[in-house]
């Protein structure tokens, strides 16, 4: 069992790299909401998906791209 004060310890570590991670991808969806292509309809289509939210859904309008350069639906 460990003290407190290596709990401590261990928690702020955690939380600091928590927050790293969080600021990271607050970063990331700013630059992607900025971009002039970005569909906002179409994200928020994806996000009413059970499970999906804003990075996922970034994700996957990022690696589609245009959908228009899709033929067909197939």
């Amino acid at each position: 069992m460990i003290d407190d004060e290596k709990q401590a310890q261990l928690y702020r570590i955690i939380l600091k790299n928590y927050q790293g991670v969080a600021m990271r991808k607050t970063g990331e969806i700013e630059l992607l909401h900025n971009d002039k292509d970005f569909n906002r309809i179409a994200m928020h289509l994806l996000q009413s998906i059970k499970g999906v939210g804003d990075v996922l859904s970034l994700t996957m309008l990022y690696e589609i791209g245009n959908i228009n350069r899709f033929a067909t639906r197939q």
